[in-house]
C-alpha cells in the first residue's frame, strides 16, 4: 500500500532530510528532541542521535512502505530533491490565511494523506488555519515540527 505525506514547507534543513528518508528509506522520522523523550518504548522505535547541525535525538518508527510526497511551499526556493523522488510541488502562500485554509481544504477532499507535516507554523493562527483548513476525513495524522525561530524574541 503506497502511504501519502503531505509537507507544509521542505526546503530546511529538517524538513529537507525529513522529505529524503519519506521517500527512500522504510521509516518514518517522527520526535526531535534535545533529550531523549521519557516516553520513547524499545520496542519497533528507533533513536538516532543528529550532530549536523543540531544535536537532538530523533525517534524513528518502522514504516511498511516509502512514502509518496507532496511539498507546499511559496515556491520561492528550489527543492534540493532530485526528480527521481518524483515529488510533487504545490504552491500555496501561508500568510493569505482565507486562501491557505480554502487550498488545504480542497486538497484533502481530493486526496487522503496518512501523514501532514508542518515545518512552516511560526504563530498560532497558521496553526489554526491548517486545522481549519485539513478536512478529517483526508488526513490521518497532523505533525507540526516547532523551530527555535518561534521563541525568539524580536528585537
Amino acid at each position: 500500500m503506497q502511504h501519502r505525506a503531505l509537507i507544509l514547507g521542505g526546503s530546511g534543513f529538517i524538513s529537507s532530510h525529513c522529505v529524503e528518508a519519506l521517500v527512500t528509506l522504510p521509516i518514518l522520522y517522527m520526535c526531535v528532541s534535545l533529550t531523549l523523550p521519557a516516553c520513547l518504548s524499545p520496542s519497533g522505535l528507533y533513536v538516532m542521535l543528529l550532530s549536523i547541525h543540531v544535536s537532538c535525538y530523533v525517534a524513528c518508527i518502522k514504516v511498511d512502505a516509502k512514502y509518496e510526497v507532496s511539498i507546499i511551499t511559496r515556491g520561492r526556493t528550489k527543492l534540493p530533491f532530485p526528480s527521481t523522488y518524483n515529488i510533487k510541488t504545490l504552491k500555496a502562500d501561508r500568510s493569505k490565511h482565507t486562501a491557505f485554509r480554502a487550498f488545504l481544504t480542497q486538497l484533502t477532499l481530493e486526496t487522503r494523506y496518512d501523514l501532514v507535516i508542518d515545518f512552516i507554523c511560526f504563530e498560532r493562527k497558521d496553526a489554526r488555519d491548517v486545522i481549519k483548513g485539513l478536512t478529517p476525513s483526508g488526513v490521518g495524522l497532523y505533525v507540526l515540527i516547532s523551530t527555535d525561530s518561534v521563541y525568539v524574541k524580536k528585537a
